[in-house]
C-alpha cells in the first residue's frame, strides 16, 4: 500500500521513520538501529517530543540520499565513482589509488623466517 502525501516538515516517529526510509528509498535501518545512531551520531536529524524521538520526512531524504551510492552499470564503475567521490577536490586521477593494498614494507621487513634446527 502507497504510503499517503506527506509534507516535507510532517513528523514521524522512529518506527514509522524506519518504514518510510524501507518503502521511500529502499534504506533498511531498524527503529533500534535509528535509536543507536541518534545516540553516537551519524543519522538523521531529529527532535525531541518529551522522550519521543521525531523525524521530518526532509531530513530523512536528505540523510538516505546520502546513504546510497551513485547509480552504476558494473561494480568497476562504481567503485570508479566512489572513489572520484572520496578525492580531494582538484584531484582528478580515477581514484584508483583508494582501492591498492600493496604496501612497500622491504625496509621493515623481518628476516625471513627459519624453522629450528635448519
Amino acid at each position: 500500500m502507497p504510503l499517503p502525501v506527506i509534507s516535507k516538515a510532517h513528523r514521524l516517529t522512529r518506527r514509522e521513520a524506519s518504514a518510510y526510509l524501507r518503502d521511500e528509498w529502499g534504506v533498511r535501518r531498524t527503529f533500534g538501529t535509528l535509536a543507536n545512531l541518534a545516540i553516537s551520531g551519524g543519522g538523521p536529524e531529529f527532535q525531541r517530543d518529551g522522550t519521543r524521538a521525531l523525524y521530518t520526512v526532509g531530513s530523512l531524504d536528505t540523510w538516505a540520499a546520502k546513504q546510497l551510492t551513485p547509480p552504476a552499470k558494473s561494480t568497476a564503475e562504481l567503485r570508479e565513482l566512489t572513489a572520484r567521490a572520496k578525492a580531494p577536490p582538484g584531484d582528478d586521477r580515477s581514484g584508483a589509488y583508494l582501492f591498492d593494498d600493496t604496501v612497500n614494507l622491504s625496509a621493515h621487513d623481518d628476516p625471513p623466517y627459519k624453522p629450528p634446527g635448519v
